[in-house]
Order: structure tokens, then C-alpha cells, then sequence
């Protein structure tokens, strides 16, 4: 089965107060004896989280909409879509956090848009799939 792309007709882009980005995922932390709590990576774990946001006008929120329900089966697969690298966009494979009990949506500007947000689980780029 082939891994679904991001539509060509959405914007990739985020807005610029809410992009965030994590360099690794949640430590793991282990209670000690005494109260305690050690903190470890996951071995081998490169997995950055980025925070997304953005406006969609009604069109938009429809591709959306079907995107999330049924191209990434409400948001539980993972997807390739062109992340900001610092210097440029790279396609990359990602996730929602939390697939789509991750997405938050929310009408702005009298009901002109809809402002749909999420956090997303960035692989490196090796994991990236090349057609």
C-alpha cells in the first residue's frame, strides 16, 4: 500500500505563531525507590514533534476533511508531507499525535475560515519513503 501525501491543493505551510518544534519525543521516566524519577531516551528514538496550525478557507476544510477521514483513516496513519527543516521544506514521513483525537478545529473570522491544528510525529528522513 502505497503512503498517502499531503493534497497539493492544501497549503503545507504553518502559521508562524504556532509552529514548535521538539528535537526528541518525551523521555521515558522510571520511579525510583525514595521518590525519585530517572529520565531516559528511547534508544535509537530520532523522532522530533512539530506543532501545525493553520487557516483553511470552506474548500480547503473540505479536502481536509476527507483527507484526514479517509486518505489517513481519521488520522491514524502516517503521511508524507513537506516539513520546514530550518533552511527549506522536506517531505517527510509523519503522524498526528494522537491521530485524529490530536486535531483541534476551530471557526474564525465570522465563519470565513476554520483554523485546524495538531501536533505531529516527525521520522527522520531515512524513513521517508522515495517513489
Amino acid at each position: 500500500m502505497a503512503t498517502p501525501v499531503w493534497p497539493a491543493t492544501l497549503p503545507h505551510e504553518c502559521e508562524a505563531g504556532a509552529f514548535s518544534r521538539r528535537p526528541y519525543r518525551e523521555m521515558v521516566a522510571t520511579e525510583m525507590e525514595g521518590g525519585n524519577v530517572r529520565l531516559r531516551r528511547r534508544p535509537g528514538d530520532r523522532v522530533e514533534t512539530v506543532g501545525w496550525a493553520r487557516r483553511f478557507t470552506p474548500t480547503q476544510h473540505a479536502i481536509w476533511a476527507g483527507f484526514l477521514k479517509d486518505t489517513i483513516a481519521d488520522g491514524t496513519r502516517r503521511f508524507v508531507m513537506p516539513i520546514w527543516s530550518g533552511a527549506a521544506y522536506q517531505d517527510r514521513l509523519v503522524q498526528i499525535v494522537d491521530g485524529g483525537g490530536g486535531v483541534s478545529e476551530a471557526v474564525t473570522a465570522r465563519g470565513l475560515y476554520t483554523r485546524v491544528g495538531f501536533s505531529l510525529l516527525v521520522f527522520p528522513p531515512e524513513m521517508t519513503p522515495v517513489e
